[in-house]
């Protein structure tokens, strides 16, 4: 018979697109089990009458340790910050893509929402956190995300956390960990975890193109790559790129983004491709040679890029 083997989902794609896109911050993946102990959601300063506390109990568990499905993958992340803080470990940045177990009516089975769970500490802030997920959200092209002040969940530090906001709705919470909670998990320096819903994540992923009648006049493309610092936020490229193209950039492609061998340490190398077209008329090769020109500088003034 015929094997579909190795064709992935819609959803096993873009998980490694977002494995992908973590590893080449500096991040590393983690697994950790989704049973734990009921003690944990005291560790994470969990009111007792929050729906958090609603849990799937296990029938014949192996100990207390692990009687209960986590409804909330912070617990998880904050045990293993800590148990890397407490091996002297100076710093770490983790991520894991896995599920909370959610109850539903009695003797049905749970649901089963996949979350994507940040958690680093050492050498970082409030910043590097919301700079992973910010270069996340650029190459997964989901624009307009916001942040808003988080003050009412009491595992995050009520002055350093935010919501993130896509329309109206929530796709997730990051900020630094309320340093009680760190206490409770032994972690002795200023932490940071996130945690962002996939599904929506997935169905923000998935918009339709919006449709544009073709202008009669072809498109010239020109394709670049560029060295910037490690840190520099995609977003931050294209909105001197869009600046600089102004008008005539008709579209701007996000093709490669590469560390490793041939790149400084601290450095990426971003790779585009760019349309210029106009309305109106045929652009010329040396109108876009130009075009091309002014982008390479501005990116060079105002983020110190190099072309590679």
């Amino acid at each position: 018979g015929a094997t579909t083997c190795g064709i992935k989902t819609p959803e096993q794609q873009l998980e490694s697109e977002i494995s992908t896109i973590l590893t080449s911050q500096g991040l590393y993946e983690i697994y950790t089990y989704n049973f734990q102990s009921p003690s944990m959601l005291d560790k994470l300063n969990v009111a007792s009458d929050s729906e958090l506390r609603n849990q799937v109990k296990i029938s014949n568990p192996l100990g207390e340790d692990t009687s209960v499905m986590r409804t909330t993958m912070a617990g998880s992340m904050l045990e293993t910050l800590a148990r890397n803080y407490n091996y002297r470990t100076k710093s770490a940045k983790f991520f894991e893509l896995g599920r909370v177990y959610i109850p539903t009516t009695k003797g049905q089975l749970p649901d089963e929402p996949r979350t994507l769970m940040i958690g680093m500490y050492g050498g970082v802030d409030f910043y590097d956190i919301k700079g992973v997920c910010e270069e996340m959200f650029a190459q997964l092209r989901i624009k307009d995300v916001e942040y808003e002040r988080l003050s009412d969940n009491p595992v995050y530090h009520p002055g350093r956390s935010a919501k993130i906001m896509l329309n109206g709705k929530q796709l997730g919470v990051i900020g630094e960990v309320h340093p009680s909670v760190a206490r409770n998990f032994e972690i002795g320096t200023k932490t940071y975890i996130g945690e962002i819903d996939f599904t929506a994540v997935f169905n923000a992923v998935d918009t339709d193109v919006k449709y544009v009648p073709l202008t009669r006049f072809p498109a010239m493309t020109r394709d670049f790559s560029i060295v910037v610092d490690k840190m520099t936020p995609v977003a931050a490229i294209e909105k001197v790129i869009k600046k600089a193209g102004g008008k005539l950039l008709s579209k701007l492609e996000l093709s490669d983004v590469y560390t490793g061998s041939q790149i400084p340490e601290d450095k990426k190398s971003v790779m585009y491709k760019a349309e210029f077209k106009a309305p109106d008329r045929s652009l010329t090769g040396e109108e876009a040679d130009n075009l091309h020109a002014k982008i390479v500088k501005n990116l060079g003034s105002e983020l110190g890029a190099e072309l590679r």
